[in-house]
């Protein structure tokens, strides 16, 4: 069996004990040019981020092409995995996990995280 790997990158927010975090999906056009943007935004109002990558670890850029090269059950899994890590970080508040969805130049915020 093939081992495929979520990657990301975890931005922490200046400041002290566990803060909390908004994870940033991506959409099917892969990581967007405003991620960065969003995390310094974020980042400001002492909100660390993680920047979620589903596909480098698949070998893919986009799906925007081909829908069927990845189902939208992996990235909810991929969210509920990177939710389980993010909650066990010294630096994180796990009673204040956001996550944001990315989709084109829009971005929708799907639901808090309370655990």
């Amino acid at each position: 069996m093939e081992r495929r790997v979520t990657t990301g990158q975890l931005r922490i927010a200046v400041g002290s004990g566990r803060l909390p975090v908004v994870v940033l999906q991506h959409g099917s056009g892969g990581m967007a040019a405003n991620t960065d943007l969003w995390e310094r935004e974020f980042n400001a109002m002492g909100v660390s981020t993680f920047a979620l990558d589903g596909f480098t670890g698949r070998g893919l850029m986009q799906v925007n092409t081909d829908q069927a090269l990845l189902g939208r059950l992996n990235f909810i899994l991929d969210i509920y995995r990177s939710l389980d890590v993010l909650a066990k970080h010294p630096r994180v508040d796990p009673q204040r996990i956001m996550l944001v969805e990315q989709i084109g130049c829009r971005v929708r915020c799907v639901h808090s995280v309370l655990s």
